[in-house]
C-alpha cells in the first residue's frame, strides 16, 4: 500500500492511498426529463440567497492508522470570494490558508513558507484540503446544510422510496439528496470525471441552518480519509471586507506547482 503524504502539514499525518471508489448507483424511480427540470426550477426558487457567510468548524480527519484535529475559519462573499483558513484547535497560529478572490486563487502555507497559485480554486481544495470537487458553491452547501442552486439543464430526478429526492446535476457532477419536496441536504456525493464512481460522499446530521450541526464527509479520491466537520458557529451575511480576500504571497515564500 503506498502511502500519500501531503506537502503542507495541514492534515499533520500521512494518509494511506485508496484504491476503492464505490461506483455511483442512483436508486428509486427516474423521473422524466421535463419532471427533473420542473423540480428543480421550483427547488431553485425556494432559496434564500446568501451574500456571505462565516463559519468556525472543529475537524478531525482520520485514516486506518492516523487522526489528526484542527480546525476551520470559512468566509464566503458572493459572487466569487472565499478564504478558508486552517489553525490549531488550541491557539491562532495559521497552518495553512487559501482565498480565492477575482478570478484567481493563492494557497499558502504557513509552515513551509511555501505558496501555489491557480485560476482553478477546485484544484486547490483539492490538492492542499483533500476535497476534491469541492468549489466555493458546494463548500457553502456543506457548511449551511442546504442544496445550492443547481444547473436545471442537466439534471436528473429520482423519488426515493423514503419520500426523498435524489437531484444529479451532471454539469457539476454532483449527486443532491434533499429531504422530501425542501432543499435541506440529507447528503452529497460527488463524482468522477465520468459521473460513474464516487470521489466524496458528504452526511449531515443536526438539522439545518445552525450552530452545533455536523457533517461526515467520506473521502475516497485523491485519498482514502474521513473527515468529520462539527460546526461551532455558523453566522449568515455577515460584513466582509474586501481585503480579507486580498491576500498576496509574502515575500519569503517560495511558489510551488
Amino acid at each position: 500500500m503506498k502511502v500519500y503524504k501531503r506537502i503542507t502539514s495541514v492534515l499533520v499525518a500521512s494518509l494511506l492511498t485508496g484504491c476503492f471508489r464505490p461506483s455511483f448507483e442512483p436508486a428509486g424511480i427516474s423521473a422524466d426529463s421535463d419532471a427533473a427540470r420542473q423540480a428543480c426550477e421550483e427547488v431553485n426558487m425556494q432559496q434564500k440567497p446568501i451574500a456571505s457567510l462565516r463559519v468556525l468548524a472543529d475537524a478531525t480527519v482520520s485514516s486506518d492508522s492516523e487522526r489528526a484535529t484542527f480546525r476551520y475559519v470559512v468566509l464566503s462573499k458572493e459572487p466569487s470570494s472565499f478564504r478558508v483558513d486552517v489553525l490549531p484547535v488550541n491557539g491562532a497560529l495559521t497552518l495553512g490558508l487559501l482565498v480565492a478572490h477575482q478570478g484567481k486563487a493563492v494557497w499558502l502555507d504557513a509552515q513551509e513558507k511555501t505558496y501555489a497559485e491557480s485560476e482553478d480554486e477546485g484544484a486547490l481544495v483539492a490538492e492542499y484540503l483533500g476535497l476534491k470537487g469541492v468549489s466555493r458553491k458546494t463548500a457553502v452547501a456543506l457548511l449551511t446544510g442546504t442544496l445550492p442552486t443547481i444547473s436545471c439543464s442537466s439534471v436528473r430526478l429520482y423519488q426515493l422510496p423514503d419520500g426523498d429526492r435524489l437531484f444529479v446535476d451532471d454539469k457539476a457532477r454532483a449527486a443532491w439528496r434533499v429531504k422530501g419536496n425542501s432543499s435541506s441536504l440529507v447528503s452529497l456525493q460527488v463524482l468522477d470525471e465520468s459521473g460513474d464512481g464516487v470521489v466524496m460522499e458528504a452526511t449531515f446530521a443536526g438539522g439545518q441552518n445552525g450552530s452545533g450541526n455536523s457533517v461526515t464527509l467520506e473521502v475516497f479520491s485523491p485519498a482514502r480519509a474521513r473527515v468529520d466537520l462539527a460546526l461551532a458557529r455558523v453566522v449568515y451575511d455577515p460584513p466582509l471586507a474586501d481585503q480579507l480576500f486580498d491576500v498576496r504571497p509574502p515575500r519569503d515564500y517560495t511558489r510551488v506547482d
